[in-house]
């Protein structure tokens, strides 16, 4: 967990990797108070990305809401497309939506793009398979 009493926090995910990347998908946990949404963007060489957020968990903890030490932990997600931009670096910035936020944890998914030679391989091993069957007809 981290908690900053006297500010709003700022988060910061560095990823760089040799090829390029296809999709990002962001998992944040939040306790408590929550990220703001809206500051959630990827950078990359080329420019910067939005995606829209999907909630996948919500639970209230502490008590009714308004209660001291009540809240929720909310967990969600972000699915970032980078194909075709040939981003082999990136990073993911974002922020609380006030002071002394509960972040609990962050997933980061990485898929590389395919490479043109394994594409071209899968393609012709199709091909041979098709020809194969095709010459025992």
């Amino acid at each position: 967990n981290i908690y900053n009493q006297t500010g709003v926090s700022a988060y910061e995910v560095t990823y760089t990797t040799p090829n390029p990347v296809d999709h990002v998908v962001f998992q944040a946990r939040t306790a408590g108070t929550e990220l703001d949404y809206s500051s959630i963007r990827l950078t990359y060489a080329g420019g910067s990305l939005t995606a829209a957020r999907t909630e996948t968990d919500r639970v209230s903890f502490g008590g009714p809401p308004g209660t001291p030490g009540s809240g929720f932990a909310v967990s969600s997600l972000w699915d970032f497309n980078l194909a075709g931009l040939n981003a082999s670096s990136f990073k993911i910035a974002f922020k609380a939506a006030d002071v002394s936020v509960s972040f609990d944890s962050a997933v980061l998914d990485v898929k590389a793009a395919p490479e043109p030679g394994m594409m071209a391989l899968g393609a012709l091993g199709l091909g041979l398979s098709a020809f194969a069957v095709w010459r025992r007809r």
